[in-house]
């Protein structure tokens, strides 16, 4: 065991005297053979093997904390404290915290006196509870992304609510015939060369106003994702993505000031030809990934193409199910305000050649994202805080999830399905490396240099060359689906 006992009880027991805790904490001396410790639904069951000697375990309930939230976020539920902070196990340790039934991650303080929440990704996610997987004690709660109720996800009917979406789009819906001006989509430098901030609209306003005509009463569309790729031809320009960073780099500036992000080469957008500046580092890692994993486990016994081949088997076994739900449209062509829901869906699908064939009905897991948007001359804008996604290499787990931060998702959409669709995002070079850690640990101190060297939005505080965040983008397909709640 490697712990700070001395310093984190100190703390712990100045911030627990400090801080207003409605109850004392829940305590039991738990040894090298493993043991448990619950409190008013939050719990820690330690293995045999984490700890080396006996410890005197504590759970707790804290209020009165004021530690800023990250940006989006809100609690979903009570902080508990996990105590002696400071704590490290030489196994994982599983940790539950509850929630108010809309709980879909989890953030953490390292004591009480902490400033600033920390989000993480929980292992699964139940009805009333989030379960951590960690190797430390520390403060946890249940949070969501903010506006994210804790109702009863919608039945996927013909006339649905949009519960905590607001209206988003570029207006209130019109009706037969009024006139709508759009929002822009899609950015430019106002003049010079790249490196160059994006700031004016590829379109005019006047090219943004439409007329928008009610074509069917307001429907629910769903659609089963049926083919996800973050591989690339090799070109790297044009790639799958968005401008992430409202900064067009073009080939990369070579001043000797210059940022991370102006340092950074940007392109063109794959299926939006007016996008600029589009960020997807993870383009350029894949194949790097792919010359790292065993070729036994790809098709034809080459990595190449190996990380696309893993997401579509476990697309195609069912363990990693996304489906789309479009809510409240009115047309297909121009509609201002529709509410986008995406969902973990349960079954099997029948395939029609190496993908899923439309028509079929899904059970679902648990609400992923919930977004407002509009369709614009036949496509699809929605925009998410965040999207909770299965990573591609966890199929043996298909219950870990993992997240894609600052989302936004284009596609062309009709009744038939969700065609040259984009998804772009991002998370942090300390996520993402923790994620390789996990998952990826035969490789994972190659990963984390990779990631840390192509890192290419947020300059660090320290080093302004150096990006603390990593963007990455995919294509999407959809075909028609049920969802059953």
């Amino acid at each position: 065991m490697r712990n700070l006992l001395t310093h984190a009880s100190m703390a712990f027991a100045l911030c627990w005297a400090a801080c207003d805790s409605p109850t004392e904490p829940t305590t039991t001396t738990i040894g090298p053979s493993g043991g448990s410790v619950e409190a008013d639904g939050a719990s820690a069951q330690i293995p045999s093997g984490a700890l080396s000697s006996e410890v005197e375990i504590g759970v707790g309930p804290v209020t009165g904390l004021t530690a800023t939230l990250p940006a989006g976020l809100e609690l979903a539920g009570t902080p508990y404290a996990f105590t002696p902070h400071g704590t490290s196990f030489d196994a994982a340790i599983t940790i539950e915290v509850p929630h108010d039934g809309s709980g879909t991650l989890a953030v953490r303080l390292d004591d009480e006196s902490d400033g600033t929440w920390e989000r993480i990704d929980p292992a699964s996610v139940g009805a009333t509870t989030v379960t951590i997987e960690t190797n430390r004690f520390s403060v946890y709660a249940a949070a969501r992304p903010v506006g994210l109720d804790s109702g009863v996800p919608d039945d996927g009917g013909g006339s649905v609510d949009a519960g905590a979406g607001d209206d988003g789009g570029g207006g209130t819906d019109g009706g037969a015939g009024s006139a709508v001006v759009f929002p822009p989509r899609d950015f430019v430098c106002a003049g010079g060369s790249p490196p160059c901030e994006t700031t004016t609209p590829a379109r005019s306003e006047a090219e943004r106003t439409v007329t928008v005509s009610v074509d069917m009463a307001p429907t629910t569309f769903t659609y089963l994702i049926s083919n996800l790729s973050v591989g690339t031809d090799g070109t790297l320009d044009p790639v799958a993505g968005f401008n992430q960073d409202g900064l067009h780099s073009g080939s990369g500036s070579t001043e000797p000031s210059a940022t991370c992000e102006e340092l950074n080469i940007d392109t063109g957008s794959l299926f939006d030809s007016l996008h600029v500046g589009v960020d997807n580092a993870m383009a350029t890692i894949v194949p790097t990934i792919e010359s790292l994993m065993d070729s036994s486990d790809c098709p034809g016994g080459t990595t190449a193409g190996c990380v696309d081949f893993r997401i579509q088997s476990v697309i195609n076994d069912g363990s990693n199910l996304l489906l789309v739900e479009v809510q409240e449209v009115e047309s297909f062509v121009n509609d201002p305000a529709v509410t986008v829901v995406v969902y973990l869906g349960t079954g099997t699908p029948t395939l029609s050649g190496e993908l899923p064939a439309p028509g079929q009905t899904f059970g679902t897991a648990m609400e992923l994202a919930r977004g407002s948007g509009d369709i614009f001359e036949g496509r699809l804008r929605v925009t998410f805080p965040e999207l909770r996604i299965l990573p591609p290499i966890s199929a043996s787990n298909p219950w870990f999830l993992t997240t894609v931060q600052q989302v936004e998702l284009r596609a062309d959409i009709d009744a038939s399905g969700l065609t040259n669709g984009q998804l772009s995002g991002n998370n942090t070079v300390d996520f993402v490396t923790a994620q390789a850690e996990m998952l990826l640990p035969d490789i994972a101190s190659t990963a984390t240099a990779v990631a840390s060297s192509i890192a290419d939005l947020e300059p660090s505080a320290g080093d302004v060359a150096t990006c603390d965040r990593l963007s990455m983008g995919a294509t999407l397909r959809g075909v028609p689906a049920t969802r059953t709640p």
